[in-house]
């Protein structure tokens, strides 16, 4: 994660993860013990389609089951899910 020409950020709120995932895009959630567990988030206007890679697994969520089904939720309350933006440096 990170590294040259990469500006690494935390998501503010499920707005900005909206508006993030209107293409696919990877984050990273900060676990314990400096751990991440990498996602790959697309929203589609209804709900947001969750790539787990640590385990292959798919899931499909509304915004609310983001904070009841997932960690995800969680993540962005704690200022814990994090993307390394491109975009910044252009």
């Amino acid at each position: 994660m990170g590294g040259a020409g990469k500006v690494v950020k935390h998501v503010e709120s499920v707005a900005e993860l909206k508006r993030l995932c209107e293409k696919a895009t990877t984050f990273y959630l900060a676990l314990n013990y400096g751990l991440y567990s990498r996602k790959t988030i697309r929203w589609d206007g209804k709900v947001f389609h969750i790539h787990n890679h640590v385990d292959e697994s798919r899931q499909k969520l509304t915004e609310a089951q983001l904070f009841t089904e997932s960690n995800i939720g969680r993540g962005i309350e704690r200022k814990a899910l994090i993307y390394a933006d491109e975009r910044e440096l252009l």
